[in-house]
This record gives C-alpha cells, sequence and structure tokens, in this order.
C-alpha cells in the first residue's frame, strides 16, 4: 500500500511540474501530452528508484533521474513537433525541478517505503 501512495506522488509531482511549466509558460506541451509524459516519466522513474535508492548513494539515483527526465521530455517534445529554443529553456527548467524534488522524495522512499533506515542514512 506505501508503495501506491508513493507512486501517485510522484505521478502528480512530475505531471504537475510538466503541466505547468511545459504547457503555459513555454507553450510546448498541451494538457494531454503533459499529463501522459508525466505519468511515462513517473512509472519510468519509479521503477529505477526501486532499484537505486538501497544500492547507491541519493546524488546518484537523482543524476540518473535527470538524466532519464531530459530524454523522456525530450522525446516528447520531438513527437510534439517543436524543437525551439523555448522547448530546449522549458525541459532544462522541468528537468531542473524534477530533480529537485526527486532528493528528498528519495529519503522518503528510502525510510518510509523501502525500510532501509540504516542504508538511508549512510547513502544519502
Amino acid at each position: 500500500m506505501q508503495h501506491i501512495g508513493a507512486l501517485l506522488l510522484k505521478i502528480l509531482a512530475v505531471v504537475a511540474v510538466l503541466w505547468i511549466v511545459m504547457d503555459p509558460i513555454f507553450n510546448v506541451f498541451s494538457a494531454s501530452t503533459a499529463i501522459v509524459t508525466g505519468i511515462v516519466l513517473a512509472l519510468l522513474s519509479y521503477a529505477g528508484d526501486l532499484i537505486l535508492v538501497p544500492r547507491t548513494k541519493n546524488i546518484i539515483a537523482v543524476a540518473v533521474d535527470f538524466v532519464l527526465a531530459g530524454l523522456v521530455v525530450w522525446l516528447a517534445a520531438i513527437s510534439a513537433g517543436s524543437l525551439e529554443s523555448a522547448t530546449i529553456w522549458g525541459g532544462l527548467v522541468t528537468v531542473l525541478l524534477i530533480s529537485a524534488f526527486e532528493y528528498p522524495f528519495h529519503h522518503y522512499l528510502a525510510q518510509k517505503v523501502l525500510w532501509y533506515p540504516h542504508q538511508a542514512a549512510t547513502n544519502l
């Protein structure tokens, strides 16, 4: 049950960032594209978090999430048909905000969901 809550938290955060940054601010994605991209990115990222958080340091897991988010946002921008400077800046802002969310999320995941309090203290 805790995995469902953590996954929903991640989906909501990623979709909110994509929707706020890429739709009204940079006008790159439509709302539906932001929602679909956010759900796909959150699912892929959560699967990676389940593997990386118990085994690596938090900064490595955040860096992997940064690269993964960059690739998914870039592919979504290509599929939406826009590769202008606004897309690049919007993508960078989006990826930085998602990475800023990931750092405390990994602490929460390690301590409350995965039950690795000792590893969480040493690896994060």
